[in-house]
């Protein structure tokens, strides 16, 4: 959200939490000096001009046991912990693509199916798109620094294809 006297402007740039650091620092006037390569990058340009986007996907990961407050602490002070499907997932504007711990796949068309309630991995219509999308998971699992900064690949638009076809 960008903040101006009379205004607040939704900025609609998907970020991350590797884009903390850079923005914090950016905004501190600060420079790192030390450490290895930052993933993010500063969002203090898309504060500024909320119209501004990338074409950058988000790598999202999770899993193993994790600490949830859906309940209250017992007696014992005691936090409720529950299992969590581990994954790894790509997400651009259009695409959720997620591929699970246990070998389950999951592909979302997040303008036609913006609730994710229709995966439609196994639609051999979608293949060319997860080719892609499994590419770039792969690339954004394994990138250092200005790597995971970088527009994913064009991704094919299976309903476009099908159209062109007809």
């Amino acid at each position: 959200v960008s903040v101006a006297p009379d205004a607040v402007h939704p900025c609609v740039e998907p970020v991350s939490n590797v884009d903390l650091a850079p923005t914090i620092l950016e905004l501190a006037g600060a420079r790192r000096t030390t450490g290895g390569p930052i993933d993010g990058r500063s969002l203090v340009k898309f504060a500024r001009n909320t119209a501004l986007r990338t074409e950058r996907p988000l790598l999202h990961e999770t899993g193993g046991l994790r600490a949830t407050s859906l309940a209250p602490e017992d007696d014992t002070g005691t936090v409720p912990v529950r299992t969590i499907r581990t994954y790894r997932a790509v997400r651009t504007d259009r695409w959720l693509y997620v591929v699970y711990r246990s070998g389950d796949r999951e592909l979302y068309d997040l303008l036609h199916d913006p609730f994710q309630l229709r995966s439609r991995h196994n639609d051999r219509r979608y293949a060319a798109t997860r080719r892609v999308l499994r590419a770039e998971l792969d690339r954004l699992s394994t990138c250092r620094g200005r790597d995971c900064r970088l527009a994913s690949a064009p991704v094919p638009d299976p309903l476009e294809s099908s159209t062109a076809r007809r």
